[in-house]
């Protein structure tokens, strides 16, 4: 065999071999780098959308368990306002339209102002519209030593400062009790007992307005005589009904005008009374402490109050 013919039959074997070659090999488009790419910045994309996705969940699930956080922190408020300048960020705040109420409540109705601070406008203009006198209940007991004082040196000039814008109750029983048997027990004996009975019974007959002197002139002597010579001391106020009322104060009028007394005692709401002098406001009981603050300072209140509700 010649050199050519060797030469030919090896070119014929190569080309066979390269031909099986490039079937077996994968096959790649034309644009396969391109292709690639966009593949990698697509599943890029997609890891991130995800991402946000889960960070939008775990912020969901925190304002649900936290609903009271509505407002962002100063960080993720710069955050924001770098991301989007162009957002308006007082939309971001989601600020309350109102203020903190910081006023003791009894100046919120002082002005509009307060009461808008407060929230209680309603309230406020509903009081400033009413035309009715303020009701005082004075709850006491005839020996105290306290209710004695407030009422000698104080009641007298406080209801004649405010009369027509005032309705004074005066109820004499204070820490008296009801027994078993129907009996009066008093914190002061039995002579405090007879005070409260006869007391009633000029209240009953003359009413507060002509009663109040009589019972101011009675508490400033019953300390020094007895009931019947205090009694006597100050006739000259109870001269006009003196017969009426002494049949009330020795007979069962006098002993009924009690009991009603202990019931309007033991019925107040929302605050037992535990002490003497109390007064209510309009049938309301205040606390202890305010009690206190209102005996001492009673002249001053109404004032204020009687301002506010005479309002034109």
């Amino acid at each position: 065999m010649t050199v050519s013919v060797l030469v030919l039959i090896f070119g014929f074997v190569v080309q066979i071999s390269e031909s099986q070659y490039r079937q077996h090999q994968p096959s790649y488009p034309q644009n396969y780098h391109n292709h690639h790419h966009n593949a990698h910045q697509h599943h890029y994309h997609q890891q991130q959308l995800a991402q946000q996705q889960k960070n939008a969940a775990a912020a969901a699930q925190q304002q649900q368990q936290y609903p009271y956080n509505n407002h962002p922190s100063p960080n993720s408020i710069k955050a924001y306002q770098t991301a989007y300048p162009t957002v308006p960020h007082a939309s971001v705040l989601n600020q309350p339209t109102h203020q903190i109420c910081d006023i003791p409540p009894d100046l919120w109705c002082d002005s509009p102002q307060s009461a808008q601070q407060c929230g209680v406008q309603r309230q406020c203009d509903s009081l400033r519209h009413r035309r009715a006198p303020i009701k005082i209940t004075l709850i006491y007991e005839a020996l105290c030593p306290y209710c004695q004082k407030f009422i000698a040196n104080q009641l007298g000039s406080v209801f004649n400062q405010f009369q027509g814008q005032l309705i004074l109750e005066l109820v004499p029983w204070g820490n008296s009790r009801i027994l078993r048997d129907g009996s009066f027990s008093c914190n002061h004996g039995q002579k405090e007992c007879d005070a409260n009975r006869l007391q009633s019974c000029v209240i009953d007959i003359l009413k507060v307005k002509g009663a109040l002197p009589f019972i101011v002139c009675f508490e400033r002597n019953i300390q020094h005589y007895g009931v019947e010579n205090a009694m006597q001391t100050c006739s000259a106020f109870i001269r006009s009904q003196y017969r009426q009322i002494r049949q009330c104060y020795d007979g069962p009028r006098g002993i009924q005008l009690q009991r009603e007394a202990a019931h309007l005692t033991m019925s107040t709401r929302p605050n037992p009374i535990v002490e003497v002098p109390y007064l209510l406001i309009n049938d309301y009981t205040p606390s202890v402490d305010m009690n206190n603050l209102n005996v001492m300072l009673l002249p001053q209140l109404l004032s204020k109050w009687t301002k506010l509700t005479h309002k034109q």
